[in-house]
């Protein structure tokens, strides 16, 4: 077992000779989270270009909210109606940085920090990494993500796995209730300090370390 409620999903592919594995848990603090590992059950190498994890969203959520930025710039949040089509973000630096999608938001019209409902999702991993938000010509919506595989990266030889990273998925009535979850969730992870910590104030540019 995973956590307090996991499913596990198996799956073959007799022609490809592949093997797949999704498993879905929903956290004690109401995150869902879900990953994906594939086998080569091949005699061959099997080149996996992409794997990535989505949760359906309905269609009355049309406005999607993400971050941006650069140095001195941090989490700039940009705002735009999810047309038919994918809105795409990604992080190519090998690891997380200013520019990064953070965590993606696709919502009800005009949502805002306590109105709103929301559906969120955060890709767990420091490398290169995906977020989305997709719409169909019917309606169909999907949020999600993954680990961005550059080519080569996901060549597996015969009887491989690759597995991608956790993807967590949020859902509240306004941001302040899916920023609470998120938190939640941080707090109740071993290690997290229970005690006061120290404090330290980042002064350089002020006084030059004197």
């Amino acid at each position: 077992m995973l956590g307090p409620a996991t499913v596990t999903f198996r799956a073959a592919d007799a022609s490809a000779r592949l093997g797949l594995v999704v498993d879905v848990e929903m956290t004690r603090q109401g995150l869902v989270r879900a990953r994906a590992a594939v086998r080569n059950d091949g005699d061959d190498d099997y080149r996996v270009d992409e794997l990535l994890v989505a949760f359906p969203v309905p269609g009355r959520a049309r406005e999607v909210l993400d971050f941006a930025g650069r140095w001195t710039k941090e989490r700039v949040p940009q705002r735009q109606v999810l047309q038919v089509g994918t809105h795409w973000r990604e992080g190519r630096h090998g690891r997380t940085g200013a520019d990064a999608a953070f965590v993606l938001h696709l919502g009800t019209p005009r949502f805002g920090f306590a109105q709103g409902e929301l559906w969120a999702v955060h890709t767990a991993w420091s490398g290169n990494h995906v977020h989305y938000a997709e719409r169909t010509a019917y309606g169909d919506q999907v949020v999600g993500g993954g680990e961005l595989l550059l080519p080569a990266e996901g060549v597996l030889p015969p009887g491989a796995v690759y597995g991608g990273p956790w993807v967590y998925a949020n859902h509240g009535i306004g941001l302040d209730a899916v920023a609470r979850r998120f938190h939640r969730w941080l707090r109740a992870r071993p290690g997290y300090p229970s005690g006061p910590r120290p404090v330290t104030l980042n002064v350089w540019e002020a006084v030059y370390f004197d």
